[in-house]
């Protein structure tokens, strides 16, 4: 990853109010939060996180994703204990990556109806 350019992070972290919990960012299993890394040419990175270091990094293995689409959460929404990306572009499609450690498992769109960007995503432990 050259540094010499823009790069913006997300990294997702949820903590339950009622057992105080942490649900996070992780792309391999192993219950340690990683980094994601999505740099203004579009490439995705990701950094698989082990307390301080890095056990593993690398770009994600697709094309660039254009600037007009912003990662809007990150969760396990295929239940398999590793987190997933969730897309949207500025029309309101959405799109998912269902990740296992560096790689796209599946992807594919949503099929729903554009969302439109007056429209927000909470998490569940928003509710209190």
């Amino acid at each position: 990853m050259a540094w010499g350019s823009k790069a913006k992070a997300a990294s997702s972290t949820l903590r339950s109010p009622t057992t105080g919990t942490s649900k996070a960012s992780e792309t391999n299993g192993d219950g340690n939060s990683d980094i994601f890394w999505r740099h203004d040419s579009g490439q995705v990175y990701i950094w698989e996180m082990n307390g301080l270091g890095i056990k593993a990094e690398g770009g994600v293995a697709h094309a660039a994703v254009p600037n007009d689409w912003h990662i809007q959460d990150i969760g396990d929404f295929n239940g398999d204990g590793k987190s997933d990306i969730l897309w949207r572009h500025d029309s309101g499609q959405v799109y998912t990556w269902e990740m296992n450690g560096l790689g796209i498992a599946a992807e594919g769109g949503v099929p729903h109806a554009a969302v439109p960007s007056d429209w927000h995503i909470f998490s569940p432990y928003n509710f209190v």
